[in-house]
């Protein structure tokens, strides 16, 4: 009797012995998967943002305080589009609006084309990726030759990722319809999280789209502030001669950003007259067209 009191101490003993040991281990794999699927506090990940300098950077804090104000109630997911002709601003405005705020993720989508559009979430969940592993499976994805299988595995691994965090900024830059991203548009927070999408596109039709919150129409800069800006680029300190030359020379160009822009980079990088870039964009030659592009991609 003693022998078997001893050996069924014994066998209880084990068991118990396996179910704390079980018990801990599992305990423990739930706080490594706690702490490792818990994003880092102090994580940011940002784009890189292409834009001009403070010192030539026309300041339109009317419009930026504008879509603060527009996105500054969290429901959700909320959005906004900036609606306004090539070469407004709408993407300078979200770039200058995106680096005024604090949210962990803050990524620009190049929506110009199918293949700049897919490569900018590419580059997201590459960002998005916290081991080895996740960053091998997104490096590998071009290896998969079924497209749709691809972009699943690509926008699974996005979602499940971004949802892991309080709040994050998606731009969507230069869509020309919304019915080109509508598939991947972030719409259900209970999918991607909650967070904030400012859209930039020329279509005015955007307006009528239930998924758009707020639409802000960016209008043509005003005769001062062509001026400003030009004179920044310019590095012309105004005097009374200087300002009256400037404002009749501005009454041919167009009152948009890229336009002013253009004729000051080309202006400062050439030194010609006043009265000879009117010239030449009246005859308007390919070989002026190509000069003025690579102008200004070389200044920004």
């Amino acid at each position: 009797p003693q022998k078997h009191s001893n050996f069924f101490f014994l066998k209880k003993f084990q068991q118990l012995t396996i179910n704390w040991l079980s018990t801990t281990v599992s305990l423990s794999i739930s706080l490594f998967l706690f702490f490792a699927l818990k994003p880092n506090e102090k994580i940011s990940i940002q784009s890189e943002f292409s834009i001009p300098s403070s010192s030539i950077l026309l300041s339109r804090s009317g419009l930026v305080k504008k879509i603060e104000e527009k996105l500054s109630m969290q429901k959700e997911i909320k959005t906004l589009a900036l609606v306004g002709q090539g070469g407004a601003g709408k993407t300078t405005l979200a770039c200058q609006y995106a680096q005024s705020q604090s949210y962990q993720i803050i990524w620009e989508i190049n929506a110009e084309t199918r293949n700049s559009f897919i490569a900018s979430f590419e580059s997201l969940a590459l960002a998005l990726s916290r081991t080895e592993n996740e960053k091998r499976i997104i490096k590998n994805l071009q290896e998969i030759k079924d497209t749709n299988e691809r972009e699943k595995i690509l926008f699974s691994f996005i979602k499940i990722h971004l949802k892991k965090y309080p709040d994050w900024l998606l731009i969507f830059d230069n869509v020309d319809t919304f019915s080109d991203i509508q598939n991947y548009f972030p719409c259900d927070s209970r999918i991607w999280g909650e967070g904030k999408i400012i859209v930039t596109t020329r279509d005015e039709n955007i307006q009528n789209n239930n998924l758009i919150n707020h639409v802000i129409y960016i209008d043509e800069l005003t005769s001062i502030e062509k001026e400003q800006l030009f004179s920044s680029i310019m590095e012309i300190n105004e005097n009374d001669k200087e300002k009256d030359s400037i404002k009749a020379f501005l009454t041919h160009i167009p009152s948009l950003p890229l336009d002013i822009s253009i004729a000051a980079y080309y202006l400062k990088a050439t030194n010609i007259s006043y009265e000879q870039y009117h010239e030449n964009l009246k005859l308007y030659t390919p070989e002026f067209s190509n000069l003025q592009k690579d102008i200004l991609e070389n200044a920004n």
